[in-house]
């Protein structure tokens, strides 16, 4: 019996000992982590900026989660740096339960907006290609030239960005465009920029070899074809135009100049001084004679015509080579 309570006695002491050596030592925060801060960070734009994108978290898993997870501020634009001090993440880690985790490392934390950066060289490339497909496909040699770069666009880093550009204008054309470059996410455009481009057309044309009179026909020894820069020029007359043969100038055109539809004239079908059948029509009554012509006319034209029978000068439509007729 003395000695069942003699154990007993032991036992109790030990359990004794055990819970004063406990008792002593401090029992561990939940809420202590180490935080170390970096003294530069890129942190996300489209969220604010939380304690694990500036600094290094350490301790208990759950613990170090949500010590990551406290907002400390706004996070800058894209591409742009904002700078918050040590202090200032105390407080808020502070107010959200953690004033018991050490904080070191820098003082100061540099913050730069992740971005994508797209040079203008890149925003040149993508404008010369999208004016080459919005260009007529009419056999025409197109030179495009940017006259003034676009700026580079500065991006939220986020790959569901799409950047195209696209025409202030109905059409694209020869001479001076100006195209949008614009960025958008979700529909919702983000960014836009400009560059502004010059297209020359270069075709194939006919040219005067030598001086051309005006009433003077074109021949191969008068005409030539060559490359010539038209985007200036209306309406020039190509080399596949076909054979200018019995064309003739309407004015006089200078050498090494361009012949355009304007320049010339099919040759009429009736000249002045020809001599033509006049046919006089009145209801179903036709009267034919002999006229000649006071000036020239293609078919179709009313020409003046002074008959053989009176000596008058009459108004007469051309119906034919060598015919004019008068209804009425």
């Amino acid at each position: 019996m003395k000695r069942a309570i003699l154990l007993l006695m032991v036992i109790t002491g030990m359990i004794l000992a055990r819970a004063l050596a406990h008792a002593g030592t401090p029992s561990r925060s939940p809420s202590v982590c180490k935080i170390t801060l970096h003294s530069c960070a890129a942190v996300a734009t489209s969220r604010p900026v939380t304690v694990g994108d500036i600094a290094t978290v350490e301790g208990p898993g759950s613990i170090a989660g949500k010590a990551s997870a406290v907002v400390i501020t706004s996070a800058p634009l894209p591409g742009t740096q904002r700078t918050i001090e040590a202090e200032y993440v105390k407080l808020k880690l502070s107010a959200a339960g953690f004033g018991a985790a050490k904080v070191c490392g820098a003082a100061k934390i540099a913050m730069t907006g992740k971005c994508t950066r797209i040079s203008p060289q890149t925003l040149e490339d993508l404008v010369k290609d999208y004016a080459g497909e919005m260009l007529p496909k009419d056999g025409l040699t197109y030179d495009i030239a940017v006259e003034r770069s676009p700026r580079e666009l500065v991006l939220p880093d986020d790959p569901a960005i799409e950047v195209k550009p696209r025409l202030f204008s109905s059409a694209i054309h020869t001479g001076v465009n100006t195209v949008a470059i614009e960025a958008s996410l979700a529909g919702r455009s983000i960014c836009t920029t400009t560059a502004v481009v010059r297209i020359k057309a270069t075709a194939v044309v006919l040219i005067a070899a030598a001086t051309i009179d005006q009433g003077q026909a074109l021949t191969d020894q008068n005409t030539k074809t060559e490359a010539r820069d038209i985007t200036k020029i209306k309406d020039p007359i190509s080399a596949g135009a076909g054979n200018p043969q019995g064309w003739v100038a309407r004015r006089i055109i200078q050498p090494g100049s361009v012949i355009t539809a304007a320049d010339v004239a099919l040759p009429p079908d009736v000249r002045l001084g020809d001599q033509v059948t006049l046919t006089v029509k009145c209801g179903s009554v036709a009267i034919r004679t002999s006229a000649e012509a006071r000036q020239d006319g293609r078919v179709g034209d009313t020409i003046r015509v002074r008959s053989s029978v009176s000596s008058d000068e009459l108004r007469a439509r051309v119906t034919s080579a060598g015919s004019v007729e008068i209804a009425r």
